[in-house]
């Protein structure tokens, strides 16, 4: 019986509903509403032969068809809401028929009329159900007025008959009630039983995110000691790379008018610069070492290194010869020979050697060259286009440039990080010429006004973009 309950069903009820769960149930209720209903509206058409009710006759033959069909309403599309005011509607008026020809208020068949409006919140809502109670209860009154003002509803029916089908009609009335009450009941259970179910399931899960939760927690406590204690790590290596840059007080000795940009992307640079006097020279690098944070430090701290034992220790003071010696160190130290898979890392770098009695700049460059203002004229001195490490096009040697300097004159050595920095309107470039553009256009002012403008142009112009790289930028006047 069961199965074929599910069967009916599953044939009757549309796939749409039961993706809504309320729905769903709804319309199973409806569905087995009708189908109850056409059996007891079929019984009580035996009931009008046997008791010979030939006045009723047709009404029940047109009640067992129409709630028949009814049972089909919603395979053929019609809303729920609208099969139920059909399915109420019938129900109320065949009520009141019977009760018409059997005794008005008296009838045994008036108390019928209590299903409406339960019938009506099981299929519909509340809504539907008063609407239906207030038409049930205005049809009770108007058939009392009726009765007060003297109307007479004639019982149709051989007395003898009258008792047997009023308790008939109440047996059924008792049966339907609690046919319902079961429905009811069995939907409620399922219903808790579901909502048990999902709840157990939400505790199962907010068991096993408390779980997560607590497994998170112990990895970011991991992750905020090992941060601090990263953190603390760079800061210390900071301070390490501060501390092995020239003082400003030895360059200002050296070079009384200057001014070094230094703005790092991280706490630590893969840009650095380097000056020493070895007897008339005055030595100064500014570099670019691969990558910038914590690897561009480590080579700056080997390119610094090595310039102490080339140029401090060994007194080399022409530029392309200390790069020469330079290179060979580098390749040395990260053994890069050109073989596959070996590190490629190098250092980009403008190093010159000044001549403090001749004023002659001897200058060479990887990658990095150096602008010059001679004479109200910006030049630029290219570099060799290969760097500091292996190179699979290098040449023996560096190119070494002698220039003839006189007081007055200029000359600026930097990184790409200023040139190469994003923003702007359109989020393009700073390039080189916008780069020379303002050198030049200061190179008369004081070097530390020079280096205000410079870090207000950067400003203004990195406006919503974050920094690319390290900046260097290091400015000289004879």
């Amino acid at each position: 019986m069961k199965q074929l309950v599910s069967r009916l069903h599953v044939y009757l009820i549309p796939e749409s509903f039961r993706s809504d769960e309320l729905k769903h149930r709804k319309a199973r209720i409806y569905i087995n509403a009708t189908l109850i209903t056409t059996l007891f509206a079929a019984f009580f058409l035996l009931n009008t032969l046997a008791f010979d009710m030939h006045y009723h006759f047709y009404s029940m033959i047109a009640c067992t068809i129409f709630f028949f069909i009814l049972a089909f309403s919603l395979r053929w599309g019609i809303s729920l809401i609208v099969a139920t005011h059909f399915f109420v509607g019938i129900a109320v008026i065949s009520t009141f028929w019977d009760a018409y020809f059997l005794g008005g208020l008296q009838s045994y068949d008036l108390p019928w009329i209590c299903i409406a409006p339960v019938l009506a919140i099981l299929f519909g809502n509340s809504r539907i159900g008063w609407i239906w109670l207030a038409i049930s209860i205005i049809a009770v009154l108007i058939m009392g007025a009726l009765q007060l003002i003297g109307t007479e509803f004639r019982i149709v029916m051989d007395s003898q008959y009258y008792h047997l089908h009023g308790l008939n009609s109440l047996i059924a009335l008792v049966l339907i009630m609690f046919i319902i009450v079961l429905i009811v009941e069995k939907a409620y259970t399922g219903t808790m039983a579901k909502l048990d179910q999902k709840n157990k399931i939400i505790e199962e899960r907010n068991s096993e995110l408390n779980s997560q939760n607590e497994e998170i927690t112990t990895q970011r406590d991991q992750l905020s000691k090992q941060n601090k204690s990263i953190s603390e790590s760079i800061l210390y290596a900071k301070r390490i790379q501060s501390a092995v840059l020239p003082p400003a007080a030895y360059i200002n000795e050296l070079l009384p008018e200057n001014f070094i940009l230094f703005k790092p992307r991280d706490e630590v640079s893969g840009d650095f610069y380097w000056i020493r006097q070895i007897n008339q020279y005055i030595v100064i690098a500014v570099a670019d070492c691969t990558g910038h944070g914590v690897p561009g430090a480590i080579m700056s701290m080997l390119g610094i290194s090595f310039l102490n034992e080339i140029i401090q220790k060994r007194e080399v003071t022409q530029a392309n010869q200390a790069l020469n010696e330079l290179r060979k160190q580098i390749k040395q130290a990260l053994r890069q020979t050109g073989k596959k898979g070996e590190a490629d890392d190098g250092i980009d770098m403008a190093l010159c050697a000044l001549d403090s009695k001749t004023k002659i700049l001897h200058y060479a460059g990887a990658n990095n060259s150096i602008y010059l203002i001679l004479n109200g004229e910006l030049t630029e001195i290219k570099a060799d286009r290969m760097p500091i490490g292996y190179y699979p096009n290098e040449k023996p040697t560096f190119t070494n440039h002698e220039i003839q300097l006189k007081d007055g004159d200029v000359f600026y050595l930097f990184s790409d990080g200023f040139m190469d920095q994003f923003g702007g309107k359109k989020g393009f470039k700073y390039k080189a010429s916008n780069f020379q553009q303002i050198l030049f256009e200061n190179h008369g002012r004081p070097m530390v006004i020079q280096m205000e403008l410079l870090e207000q142009e950067l400003s203004n112009w990195m406006k919503g973009y974050e920094q690319t790289d390290d900046i260097l930028v290091m400015g000289v006047r004879v």
